[in-house]
């Protein structure tokens, strides 16, 4: 049975191939550049914002390029002007692999900005698990982030673009904070407040299981 969600995914889907029509990008290559431009525009490595709406080679080329110029993924892309002679089954596997780079590649500076622009710095604390102090410490540089607030950054920056595959901004921060059946009625949001997790807990692991599955969906 196809839902609503089914038919708004294969709606926007056509609408990507359609408005991508200067270098297009072939249907197998399309969800998996799409997950690795959400994660990047989540993490704030992005120079500027790339319209997933008409994403084409040229502009998956530029945003790699972004993202190797921090020095991430360098030996996965090694020479991504090259990519434009890749077959789709050459790009999956590379935009498979830096995906994967970057799920293990926090970002703490970035990411304090980007996430700072979503969410207020109250909801941020109870996210994270710190005091507003801290969020706002850690996020001017005043102090260095340690690695485990930066875990949880990054944890929520992944969770930000999974949920950007299906919702706008409003929608992302009203996702945290209302009850879900997957959740037992409990919302995202108490499922972290008051506890220090980390990304590898019950809870944070099935929160962002949830929020991938809503980005899969797209390739199936």
């Amino acid at each position: 049975m196809t839902t609503g969600f089914d038919l708004d995914i294969i709606w926007v889907m056509s609408i990507i191939q359609s408005n991508s029509t200067s270098n297009p990008l072939d249907n197998r290559v399309l969800a998996d550049a799409i997950d690795l431009i959400l994660k990047a525009e989540s993490m704030g490595i992005l120079t500027a914002p790339v319209d997933t709406l008409t994403l084409d080679l040229e502009a998956l080329v530029k945003a790699i390029k972004d993202i190797t110029a921090l020095g991430i993924g360098v030996k996965v892309v090694v020479n991504v002007d090259r990519w434009r002679d890749y077959t789709a089954e050459d790009l999956c596997a590379k935009l498979r692999a830096l995906s994967r780079i970057l799920e293990e590649s926090p970002q703490p500076n970035s990411e304090w900005k980007k996430l700072r622009e979503l969410f207020p710095d109250d909801m941020l604390s109870k996210i994270l698990a710190i005091s507003e102090q801290s969020v706002r410490r850690y996020a001017t540089q005043e102090r260095a982030t340690p690695d485990e607030v930066a875990s949880r950054l990054h944890w929520l920056a992944l969770v930000v673009g999974d949920l950007h595959g299906a919702y706008n901004s409003d929608g992302v921060r009203k996702w945290f904070i209302r009850p879900r059946k997957s959740f037992g009625n409990s919302t995202p949001l108490s499922m972290l407040a008051d506890t220090i997790w980390t990304p590898t807990d019950k809870g944070p692991v099935k929160i962002r299981n949830f929020a991938h599955s809503l980005i899969e969906s797209m390739s199936t």
